[in-house]
C-alpha cells in the first residue's frame, strides 16, 4: 500500500536512539521537507531500514558518526546510511549480501550476528522493485544505500 516513507524512516531512527546515546555517536538525519511516498509492505520495509540503521550503529565505534539520508527524485527514492565505522575488508565485499556471511576482522570480532540481515534486506528491496548496494573502505566506514520506484500521492 502507499505509505509515507519519511515517517517510517523517522520512526526507525527514533527507535535506535538509546543505542546511539549509549555509544555517544553523532546521528544526523537528513530528510526532505515534503512527504515521500512509496508503495510498500510497511512491515518488510521497516525491517529492512531497521537492519541497515542498526548495522551502522553496531559497526561504528563509540563517538563515531552516522548520517541517514532520504532523497526523492523524479523516478526513484534513495535511502542511504553513511557511517564512520570499521568498514568492510575489500576481500569480503562481494559476499556481503550472501546468507549467513559475516565479514570479520580483528576490529569487529566482538560483534555478534547471524549473517542473515543483509541478505533479507536485499530480498525485501528487490521485491519492492528496488536495488541495493554499498561502498566501503576498511578503517574509514561504509555507506549502504537503496533505491525504490518513486510514487506520487494517490497513485
Amino acid at each position: 500500500k502507499e505509505i509515507d516513507f519519511s515517517i517510517l524512516i523517522r520512526e526507525v531512527c527514533e527507535s535506535h536512539q538509546p543505542d546511539v546515546i549509549q555509544k555517544q555517536q553523532i546521528f544526523d538525519l537528513q530528510m526532505p521537507k515534503h512527504i515521500v511516498y512509496a508503495n510498500a509492505d510497511v512491515g518488510q520495509l521497516s525491517q529492512a531500514v531497521t537492519n541497515i540503521v542498526g548495522n551502522a550503529i553496531k559497526y561504528t565505534p563509540n563517538e563515531g558518526e552516522i548520517t541517514v539520508r532520504l532523497e526523492q527524485g523524479d523516478e526513484h527514492i534513495r535511502f542511504e546510511v553513511q557511517d564512520t565505522g570499521y568498514g568492510i575488508p575489500k576481500e569480503a565485499q562481494e559476499k556481503m549480501f550472501t546468507e549467513f556471511y559475516r565479514a570479520k576482522s580483528e576490529a569487529t570480532s566482538h560483534i555478534s550476528g547471524t549473517g542473515l540481515g543483509l541478505s533479507l534486506v536485499k530480498s525485501v528491496i528487490e521485491a519492492h522493485g528496488g536495488e541495493i548496494d554499498f561502498i566501503s573502505e576498511e578503517g574509514v566506514g561504509s555507506t549502504f544505500f537503496f533505491t525504490l520506484p518513486a510514487t506520487k500521492a494517490g497513485s
